[in-house]
């Protein structure tokens, strides 16, 4: 049905808007250890190629001329195994809600 839908609008299943960006990562997520209500920062790392390919994106993304450029973080979450040899990720800490 999607394919049909796609098709109906002129475009490819791989299309993506010109303002939107793919990133994929491993993504981390920690429950928090310590109180007091602060947290940790999200933090991205990020291997020199896949930060210069990101770049890259982001400039054309850019000069698009659209309001915004959106940037889809994909990947595993909390990864058992290191598969491959890309080592950027995305570390994040849990938020509790306020009670």
């Amino acid at each position: 049905m999607k394919k049909k839908i796609m098709a109906f609008f002129g475009k490819k299943e791989n299309d993506r808007e010109k303002n939107t960006l793919g990133l994929k990562l491993k993504i981390y997520v920690n429950r928090p250890e310590h109180g007091g209500g602060r947290h940790n920062a999200p933090m991205i790392i990020l291997t020199r190629k896949k930060a210069e390919k990101l770049a890259s994106d982001l400039k054309k993304a850019i000069s698009a001329k659209d309001d915004y450029v959106r940037i889809n973080i994909t990947g595993e979450l909390n990864p058992k195994e290191e598969k491959g040899k890309d080592y950027s990720f995305l570390a994040m800490e849990e938020m509790k809600a306020a009670e």
